[in-house]
């Protein structure tokens, strides 16, 4: 938007002396009008058709030198007053004292951790923010917004306090997460609409990263003040390269002792050339690495840009363990060129297999397949094996010590006691897992009694009620096939490279299971007949699994296929303790840790961290809150990025079965924040829609923008006009004299019609 205007303080006087001037050659003009001259002529009828013809001549040249004479009056008349155009620059508009208002909203997300030449962009955003705040259009009162405020309180108010806000700026610290720009800049204007300042600026510091600016179309306060002028200054670098880690996750099912953990790392590249770097994994805060792979990238948004890299590693003992992925090599963003992974992992997986009563011949007992399966080596291996089974009876069955079991599988027995069915139930709802093969000794109405109408919360604790028998595991006239299974459940996902597995799977007996419609139950596997072979449940924070056939060969050929080990085998991984804990976290995520049903009671918990000003370990002691089935500890200082590790110590009136309790979690970067793409100046300007918005890449090019295209004077040109006009007016006045003024030398050719 131009305007027009003028630099002298008298430019109304010159303009009126301009005006005054005019006056001249128009009472000039009527002064000296110009008359026919008398000529004698011996023929008068042509004398009336040549005194019109002159007289219309004569009329338009005096008008033309009179508009030529009035024009350069009027020229010089503006030169003297000194205009001037300008665009619209409100941004530098002359406020009167005490009457600005501004908000700088800083970006301290990850992105601006950005360096070139020794200096990152959060620097140099913070030295443009003192530019602004120091120059002669520094504002009365103003308030700095942080993009990631973190621990920092959000400002309610604008304030005049200068030193104020230069601790402000020199406090603010790069967060480790994506700015919400959107979001920051409603709340810039709704902190300006509460102050009655008469000129209002908005100033942004940021990089542009256009994963900053998602949402910009639907921002609507810049449309809505039009008379705030917005100023985004772009701390950014001519070039830069970055290879990033922008995830890793735990791969393995379960992290247990003698198991290898996989860790899968996604490594991406904003470089504008391809990449040759190397992945290592750092385990425990050990210095050296236990593995390195190496990896090639190519350039920024081509295929090849982002990879997965798997790296591995072998516990060989349980608990909290420290995982550290690192790209080898430095580049322009140092922070995400590492990702932690906490693992918690589990001992030899205790696991508790109920049979109605030992058979006198090992391999018809009910526990004989399952017991091979869980423990190939019979605890007699030369490695850590992962899950450790033992064996009772239903009638042996102690409901007070099944904390002590991570799975328990019910294994055709009859039934057991009502107490023990209730404690079953409220042991799976703490998270763990049962697993029920049905058998010659299940008798189904029992089990619905004690499983389903017993234990009437969310349907029952089975997936479903069990029906009559069907089949003849003695005649086994009949055998039916596995005809569909749920491929992408955590049980089958991946179990076996071929259908053909399933296929081999012949069941002479079952009892028919009805989940019901719009159940909470999923059928993993179904028979030819379209009865349910596996069926699982989500009961309270853990699963129920139900074969409808027996787990020894006497109903069913699975113990002896392909299937069954893998199968059993993933049942316990999948049950292990803890596994399901969420353990890695985005900087600022707040957790949950629930210590039931390990401690039950009230406890205060140490937590370690890196909680310090300058992310140094500090310890803080919090409470848990005990409910029904839960004891949660809230945690919300997740801000810093680093491992966190709490404990709760070993209660001293020594409560059973209670000793010391740990775990660790992680807090890293958003891997987004990795994507160093950016917005144009054009576009970010055009998204804004504010009325006038500036793009620099600093406060001192705003400031030179100004000074050369703000006021660009226009002086100079209408002097050299009014040259010309002074030029041209003495040459029309000659060329309009009268014949016989003239001098002889610049008359005209006589007329042939005078002779």
């Amino acid at each position: 938007m131009l305007g027009f205007g003028f630099v002298s303080a008298w430019w109304g006087a010159w303009l009126a002396a301009g005006a005054a001037a005019m006056a001249v050659p128009i009472l000039i003009h009527l002064i000296h009008q110009a008359r026919a001259p008398r000529v004698p002529f011996p023929t008068l009828r042509f004398l009336r058709s040549a005194a019109e013809r002159t007289a219309r001549r004569r009329r338009f040249e005096n008008l033309l030198l009179l508009l030529v004479r009035l024009l350069l009056f009027a020229v010089l008349a503006a030169a003297l007053a000194r205009p001037f155009m300008s665009k619209a620059f409100g941004l530098f508009g002359p406020g009167a004292p005490g009457s600005t208002a501004a908000c700088i909203v800083l970006d301290n997300s990850t992105s601006m951790l950005v360096a070139f030449e020794g200096q990152t962009r959060l620097a140099k955003a913070k030295r443009e923010a003192r530019a602004i705040l120091e120059s002669v259009w520094r504002p009365a009162r103003a308030v700095v917004l942080l993009t990631n405020p973190g621990p920092v309180p959000v400002p309610d108010r604008l304030v005049a306090d200068r030193a104020k806000l230069f601790r402000d700026l020199d406090g603010a610290q790069a967060g480790a997460g994506r700015a919400d720009l959107a979001a920051t800049l409603r709340a810039a204007y709704a902190l300006l609409d509460k102050t009655d300042a008469a000129d209002k600026r908005l100033w942004v510091l940021t990089d542009r990263q256009a994963l900053s600016w998602g949402g910009l179309e639907t921002l609507e306060e810049p449309r809505a003040h039009p008379d705030i002028p917005v100023a985004i200054i772009r701390t950014t670098e001519p070039a830069f390269a970055n290879v990033a880690i922008t995830d890793a996750q735990t791969a393995s099912r379960a992290a247990v002792v003698g198991m290898p953990v996989r860790l899968d790392v996604t490594v991406s590249s904003s470089s504008p050339a391809p990449e040759k770097r190397s992945i290592l994994l750092f385990v425990d805060d050990a210095g050296q690495a236990r593995q390195k792979v190496p990896v090639d990238l190519a350039a920024a948004g081509e295929a090849g840009a982002k990879r997965v890299v798997a790296l591995s590693h072998t516990f060989e003992t349980p608990g909290p363990h420290r995982l550290v992925a690192a790209v080898e090599g430095t580049d322009s963003l140092a922070l995400d060129n590492t990702r932690r992974a906490a693992v918690c992992v589990a001992d030899r997986i205790p696991v508790l297999l109920v049979k109605e009563a030992p058979a006198e011949v090992p391999f018809q007992d009910a526990n004989f397949y399952l017991v091979r399966a869980l423990d190939p080596a019979g605890g007699e291996a030369d490695f850590p094996w992962a899950v450790r089974p033992v064996e009772t009876t239903a009638a042996s069955l102690d409901p007070g010590a099944l904390g002590q079991w991570d799975v328990v599988f019910l294994n055709d027995a009859a039934t057991v006691a009502p107490s023990a069915a209730g404690a079953l139930a409220d042991w799976v709802a703490s998270g763990r897992t049962l697993v029920v093969f049905c058998g010659p000794h299940v008798e189904a109405e029992a089990y619905n009694r004690l499983f389903v109408d017993g234990i009437p919360r969310e349907g029952g604790l089975l997936p479903a009620r069990l029906g009559e028998r069907a089949g003849s595991a003695a005649l086994r006239t009949d055998a039916w096939k596995i005809a569909s299974v749920q491929a992408d459940s955590l049980y089958l996902e991946g179990l076996v490279e071929s259908a053909d597995v399933y296929q081999g799977v012949l069941v002479y007996e079952y009892v028919r299971a009805d989940p019901g419609p719009g159940g909470a139950a999923t059928v993993l596997a179904r028979l030819e007949n379209g009865d349910p072979l596996l069926l699982a449940k989500t009961f309270g924070r853990g699963r129920v699994l139900l074969f409808t056939t027996g787990a020894t060969t006497e109903w069913t050929n699975l113990p002896v296929r392909n299937l069954f080990l893998p199968l059993m085998v993933r049942i316990a991984h999948l049950a292990a303790r803890g596994q399901s804990e969420r353990r890695n976290l985005l900087a600022g995520q707040p957790i949950e840790i629930n210590l039931w049903p390990d401690v039950k009671e009230a406890a205060t918990v140490e937590l370690a961290g890196p909680l310090g000003p300058a992310g140094e370990i500090v310890t803080e002691h919090l409470d848990s809150e005990p409910g029904e089935g839960t004891n949660l500890v809230r945690f919300t200082k997740t801000w810093r990025l680093g491992f966190y590790a709490w404990r709760v110590p070993a209660s001293p009136r020594g409560v059973p079965g209670r000793g010391e309790v740990e775990g660790l979690f992680a807090t890293n970067p958003d891997g987004a924040e990795s994507d160093l793409s950016e917005m144009t100046d054009e576009r970010l300007a055009a998204g804004l829609g504010a009325r006038e918005v500036h793009v620099a890449s600093s406060f001192a090019e705003l400031v030179e923008r100004f000074e050369q295209t703000a006021r660009r004077e226009l002086w100079q040109y209408f002097l050299i006009l009014c040259l010309v006009l002074a030029v041209l007016e003495p040459l029309l006045a000659n060329w309009m004299r009268p014949e016989e003024e003239r001098p002889a030398g610049q008359r005209r050719a006589p007329s042939k019609l005078g002779g």
